[in-house]
């Protein structure tokens, strides 16, 4: 089959493999920008992102993906052609519940699954971890990461504890506020600024912790690569996060988390090989006509 993903070129990590998985099934795989020529015709399309303005409405096959940031925007999904989309995929069970609820109150037929995010562990390098006193956030700087709780919980820690942060500084109100509070409150913290993909492997190895303190996520794929190096993950408690990790709601219980001392890199390893293996995205791939 001639597959399209389409997809912006946001650097996301799914997306080269998701074409070496797509080859290797025996698929010839096109990746689209969804701003680019659209008149070419291909037998299936796999929207990496629902949104109606970027759909490409071709006679073929159409799996979607809805993420978090398209389901706080109704303008981006609520009109697409539901009725020429096979399925439509979730990686948050809170948010499919949401958007299956809105079907149903519409009595729109759409069939969803919820399949989460994967790894390819080839990619990290896995080690034993120990208690440490670095804590990393590979985020974007910006509101929706809620950074400002990090500081609440840096300052429940003694004051060696560091936050590091890599990405890019897309407020620099936030930015200048973090390092303001940061040394108010004696405590070192370093926005690295965005790292390049394949240098995010050694930006992690001296960090014993991944904090995320998000208001929203729908299955990140940053916390899954810290664990698949054996870090630890600590999450704030954003909707559909509960049925995924551990997670914290106050700053006090982030604080006594990462205190509790040194952990089972294993463990973390683990869950990352059940749940967040490719095989998840060759369930995807299994959802075309005579793909599996």
């Amino acid at each position: 089959m001639k597959v399209a993903i389409i997809a912006p070129d946001w650097g996301n990590s799914w997306l080269p493999i998701y074409k070496d998985l797509l080859e290797e099934a025996g698929h010839k795989v096109f990746i689209l920008d969804p701003n680019g020529e659209k008149g070419t015709s291909y037998d299936a399309y796999i929207h990496m992102w629902a949104r109606r303005d970027n759909f490409i409405d071709l006679p073929g096959q159409h799996i979607m993906f809805m993420r978090r940031y398209e389901l706080f925007d109704a303008a981006h999904w609520v009109g697409l052609p539901w009725k020429g989309i096979s399925d439509l995929i979730f990686c948050n069970d809170w948010i499919k519940a949401t958007v299956d609820s809105f079907f149903k109150e519409q009595k729109i037929e759409q069939t969803t699954h919820l399949i989460y995010n994967a790894v390819d562990p080839s990619l990290w390098t896995y080690q034993e971890r120990f208690h440490g006193k670095k804590i990393g956030m590979a985020c974007h700087v910006h509101t929706k990461k809620n950074i400002p709780l990090a500081l609440q919980i840096l300052d429940q820690l003694p004051y060696d504890y560091e936050l590091h942060i890599a990405g890019a500084v897309q407020d620099h109100c936030l930015a200048e506020y973090i390092c303001h509070v940061g040394n108010k409150i004696g405590r070192k913290v370093v926005i690295h600024g965005q790292i390049d993909r394949d240098k995010l492997d050694e930006w992690w190895e001296d960090k014993s912790y991944c904090l995320s303190t998000s208001l929203s996520e729908g299955n990140p794929n940053n916390v899954l690569e810290a664990m698949v190096k054996g870090i630890k993950p600590v999450i704030h408690g954003w909707p559909g996060s509960e049925s995924q990790f551990p997670v914290f709601y106050t700053a006090r219980e982030a604080a006594a988390e990462i205190m509790r001392g040194n952990y089972l890199s294993s463990d973390y390893l683990k869950v990352v090989s059940e749940y967040h293996s490719l095989e998840n995205y060759r369930a995807v791939i299994n959802l075309l006509k005579g793909g599996d």
